[in-house]
């Protein structure tokens, strides 16, 4: 897949860690991004975070170039977000259109872990688990492909887990609804 100043990506998750980094990377390249967590703080410590990188890849890509603070200031947005709440995705998603006119790839990784064995679970515990994991990534992939469509293009990507695989009994919820995503991505491939 080609990533250039035209390509505008979607980042569930994208204040910190994997989603994070994805984005840095995808700013070097010059994509637009859009990043959507929980914690406006650690959203606009992210935001300052990728610019800065991408502003460092320019300079290499680019030496003689004259840059100015914030180059890239414009090329990444970021909303405050729950995305087990299907009002708030949609107000995401509209926010990123309205900001970039599309979006391109939409990479669903918003993601909780809670530890507890079966017998020990809440019920409260399961279904936050299965909402964020689970029906967030399909509802953000549901609107996005509104999108999509619209352009003749896009690509997801859904961020899943070894855990879906090889379970441990103390990671029960978080296993079965990582391997629930991978079942979901196959059957709509």
């Amino acid at each position: 897949m080609k990533i250039d100043s035209n390509t505008v990506v979607l980042i569930t998750g994208g204040a910190q860690g994997l989603g994070l980094a994805t984005a840095k990377y995808l700013a070097s390249k010059e994509a637009k991004i859009c990043i959507i967590d929980l914690d406006e703080e650690l959203l606009k410590s992210a935001k300052n975070f990728i610019i800065t990188a991408a502003e460092c890849a320019a300079d290499v890509r680019y030496p003689h170039a004259a840059t100015s603070e914030g180059w890239f200031n414009d090329d990444v947005e970021y909303m405050v977000c729950d995305v087990s709440i299907p009002e708030q995705v949609e107000v995401a998603i509209n926010k990123c259109v309205t900001k970039f006119g599309k979006i391109d790839v939409l990479i669903n990784n918003a993601g909780i872990v809670k530890s507890s064995k079966i017998a020990n679970i809440k019920s409260k515990d399961l279904r936050k688990t299965f909402d964020i994991n689970l029906f967030a990534p399909i509802i953000f992939l549901k609107e996005t492909l509104k999108i999509m469509k619209k352009n003749n293009y896009g690509r997801i990507i859904n961020i899943s887990s070894g855990g879906s695989v090889n379970c441990a009994e103390s990671f029960f919820s978080y296993s079965a609804s990582k391997a629930a995503l991978n079942t979901s991505a196959k059957t709509l491939a």
